[in-house]
């Protein structure tokens, strides 16, 4: 019971499933739901939408209750409003098909309690409970005529308003009760005749035999027809309204005479008549066959284009009216810098922009160099919105960079000299269109001179990066050489550190670079800034960031941003309908693990994890690393052979090894059989010591054998012990002591894959000591971590312990202290420790019994005792 206490709405979830109805009445299992986590679907979303239609006609009184108090209690209880608001929905559909329920006065005294707070009733939160429930009255006439009287006979006056205003459509005086309460109104004014006319407050009814009816109740009821009689006025709006826009459509009605008209002027005038001419012509576009107001969708570009009456393709009117935009780009003089820049009283590019899509052939216009200069700036500063106009860019775009030869540059300098940073961005991607690219330096060389801004710098050389410009990923990469912390907040060169920082994350050089912006995000101050810019960063399904990063790197960056947003400001949901900047930040922040979670991977399910045990507070990092975990042995899991599957239940020695932690236990494993295969009844330990007489008497001398031909033992016993099929039966298992391409292991045990299979090797290294060896207290740290950076990899060190009371210290030392074999398993585990308690290596740590039995052993007794 106590789970349903728990800070997790998903714990509580999962346990009051368990609970009800068996062992909680219907109102304390609706006071211990609460509402779900708004940014994930899971548990408790599913119970907070199941639990309304689990009530039936024996619970729903005793849960419209519960709902009443929860609504009048607000925020002094922890309960759902919406889940209130979703059990009062229940109780009207039940009270239609069992009036004998009489749900109607706690429904009603439910919404007037919830009328004590506006704030909530009009908050985002209760939108959707809101319209579900009147959708729920919509279907049940016969309760809603019944909720109308209660609350009409009981609300005070702000109330009853406030319950009308709250409910989307005013659904329990709603216009389609229109009739109803005209019939009844005898009844309605006895209730409360202020209030009546709420009923019939809508506008006349325009079906011909519902109005008879209504006219008819308005001639038998004086106080209807006076509370009604705006219907009059409203009527005479209407006609009057509709001869209006009769009148304009009339007027508005293309007419292809007037179109031909308007193309002739345009073809026969000269100078600067020839816009007047063309606005005309642009009018008669405008207009539809039927008079209706055009509706045009995209930018200027295709503004003529794409008008309700533009010619159909191929026909005579459409070939002149190519002929007449040709004429207006031939005749307009060409565009000079005064007419691109901000605030100027030139005449904008807007005529040329709307003719540019009508020209059939806009290579067989015949123009000056400063006109195709003109044009493709035009070109390029107009936003292209869609495909359409994208296209209509990639097909001038070449001509005019082309044609324009010399004129260009310089006119494009000027622009980009008075452009905003949007402005610039659609300069170069629209000049970018042009497959020569050979405005590329043009661009890049004004970006990176010293009198420009950070924000001019990094809009021109961001958008010709994303155009896949390699010299400008280059200059970006390159501003990352500054550290950041070195400079003040606000600085130029600490704003292109950060500007840089944020483009590499929509490329795939990311993880290369990602030490640099780490070291650069371990100031608190570079960090808030940044987290200032990636809330501009989208998060759609189609655009993640941080897809190049690898899992430690993705869960290094969480850890960063969540320490600086703090787990509250993660774990609190919206409240208001609109999305402000820090809202887009923690977006961004709860995107992350998800990001993490597509990884599928082993590691992405470990890196979860560690979120999760150092942020418990956030739930649903556990949620996420379980669910990845599952994902990742699934998706690495191969079905067995039939013959590996009798092995396995026939042989209980037989096992299955799918990564580098069960072949390590599989090693452990073993090696506690060598162990006891040295320590058993003539033992083999004694093969490990060296002695200076073959025969042991009271006057021999023992020291250990040297490392190496410790780990030849080793090898030698785990290739005969779990070598080849012998023991695992999806894998053969492979033990090498040739070691690692420039690294020396002791030993290595290798489990490969299928060929076809598509999974990695999996590896276990040994690094074997002599326990007198004086480096054994750091050899985890210093020489066993070099070799887990591979993949699938595990790290054993293993310590050979030898004793002896006859050890001969001239031959190989021993140390003087910590010599206990328990001393040596407690600092070894202790190094392994330390060495993986971050989770992202696999290593474990043996200490193998190597000592000689004592010296009352059966054959340890000299020859001269036994005589």
């Amino acid at each position: 019971m106590n789970l349903t206490r728990d800070a997790s709405p998903e714990v509580i979830a999962a346990a009051l499933r368990h609970l009800y109805p068996g062992h909680l009445t219907a109102a304390d299992y609706l006071d211990r739901i609460r509402d779900p986590d708004p940014a994930f679907v899971g548990t408790a979303f599913f119970l907070r939408n199941e639990a309304p239609a689990q009530l039936d006609d024996s619970t729903i009184t005793e849960a419209a209750k519960w709902a009443g108090r929860a609504l009048r209690a607000g925020d002094a209880q922890s309960t759902s409003p919406g889940l209130a608001l979703a059990v009062l929905a229940r109780a009207v559909t039940l009270n239609e098909d069992t009036p004998a329920l009489d749900l109607v006065p706690v429904i009603g005294d439910g919404l007037l309690g919830l009328a004590d707070d506006e704030d909530r009733l009009h908050s985002s939160a209760l939108q959707t409970p809101l319209e579900d429930l009147a959708q729920a009255l919509d279907n049940c006439p016969q309760s809603r005529h019944l909720l109308a009287r209660h609350i009409l006979q009981h609300a005070e006056e702000d109330p009853f308003y406030i319950v009308l205003a709250g409910i989307p459509g005013g659904s329990f005086l709603p216009g389609a009760d229109l009739l109803y309460w005209m019939d009844h109104w005898d009844q309605l004014t006895a209730i409360n005749p202020a209030r009546a006319k709420q009923a019939v407050r809508f506008a006349p009814p325009e079906d011909p035999e519902t109005k008879a009816r209504a006219d008819a109740a308005r001639r038998a009821h004086p106080g209807l027809a006076e509370a009604t009689a705006f219907w009059e006025a409203y009527q005479r709006d209407q006609q009057e309204r509709a001869a209006r826009a009769e009148a304009q459509r009339q007027q508005q009605r293309f007419d292809p005479a007037a179109l031909n008209t308007a193309i002739d002027e345009v073809l026969a005038a000269r100078g600067p008549s020839v816009l007047t001419a063309w606005n005309t012509l642009l009018n008669c576009l405008q207009r539809t066959p039927d008079g209706s107001p055009a509706r045009h969708t995209g930018g200027p570009s295709t503004f003529a284009d794409r008008a309700p009456s533009h010619p159909a393709t191929g026909t005579e009117p459409s070939r002149r009216l190519s002929q007449a935009a040709t004429h207006l780009l031939n005749e307009l003089p060409p565009l000079t810098t005064a007419n691109f820049r901000p605030g100027t009283t030139d005449r904008p590019p807007s005529a040329e922009l709307t003719a540019f899509a009508l020209v059939d052939d806009p290579a067989a216009l015949h123009a000056s160099p400063a006109h195709w200069a003109g044009w493709a700036v035009t070109l390029a500063k107009n936003t292209a919105y869609d495909d359409d106009e994208r296209q209509l860019q990639r097909t001038w775009m070449p001509l005019c960079v082309e044609r324009a030869e010399g004129q260009l540059p310089p006119l494009l300098l000027d622009t980009l000299d008075h452009a905003t940073s949007h402005t610039l961005r659609d300069l170069v991607k629209a000049l970018e269109r042009d497959p020569s690219h050979r405005l590329r330096t043009t661009l890049s060389t004004w970006a990176q001179h010293s009198d420009r801004s950070p924000e001019q710098w990094y809009a021109v050389l961001e958008e010709l990066a994303a155009a896949g410009d390699p010299d400008a990923l280059g200059h970006l990469t390159d501003a990352l050489d500054t550290d950041p912390r070195g400079h003040e907040p606000g600085s130029p060169p600490r704003q292109r550190w950060l500007f840089a920082a944020s483009t590499l994350l929509r490329h795939d050089i990311l993880p290369d670079h990602w030490p640099t912006l780490r070291r650069g995000l371990g100031d608190p101050t570079v960090l808030n800034e940044y987290g200032d810019l990636l809330t501009g960063l989208s998060t759609g399904p189609d655009s993640w960031p941080f897809d190049h990063l690898d899992e430690d790197a993705l869960a290094d960056l969480y850890t960063l941003l969540l320490e600086d947003v703090g787990v509250d400001r993660l774990q609190r949901p919206l409240r208001s309908g609109f999305i402000q900047e820090e809202d887009r930040l923690v977006d961004l922040l709860r995107h992350l693990p998800l990001s993490l979670a597509s990884c599928r991977t082993h590691h992405a399910a470990a890196a979860l994890h560690r979120l999760a045990q150092a942020y418990p507070q956030v739930w649903q990092l556990r949620t996420l690393a379980r669910d990845t975990a599952r994902t990742a042995a699934d998706h690495t899991v191969r079905p067995l052979e039939p013959e590996q599957l009798i092995r396995l239940a026939t042989d209980h020695q037989t096992r299955l090894v799918r990564d580098a932690h069960q072949l390590l236990d599989l090693v452990r494993e073993s090696l506690a059989t060598m162990e006891e295969d040295l320590q058993g009844y003539n033992g083999t330990a004694v093969t490990l010591w060296n002695r200076n007489q073959h025969r042991f008497t009271s006057s021999t001398q023992c020291w250990p054998c040297w490392e190496d031909d410790l780990s030849d033992a080793v090898a030698s016993f785990l290739r005969r012990d779990i070598g080849g099929h012998r023991v695992v039966v999806n894998r053969e298992v492979q033990v090498r002591r040739d070691g690692l391409p420039g690294l020396r292991t002791d030993v290595q045990i290798e489990a490969p894959a299928s060929p076809d299979s598509g999974q990695h090797t999996l590896r276990v290294i040994i690094e074997a000591k002599g326990c007198w060896n004086p480096e054994l207290p750091t050899t985890a740290r210093t020489q066993l971590r070099a070799y887990l950076s591979e993949p699938d990899t595990a790290g054993l060190l293993l310590v050979g312990y030898f004793n002896c009371t006859r050890w001969s210290t001239k031959k190989r030392s021993c140390p003087a202290t910590n010599h206990d074999i328990d001393d040596v398993r407690r600092e070894q585990h202790e190094q392994v420790r330390q060495l993986t308690h971050e989770g992202t290596l696999l290593a474990a740590a043996h200490v193998l019994d190597c000592r000689l039995p004592s010296e009352d052993s059966d054959w340890r007794k000299t020859a001269d005792e036994s005589a």
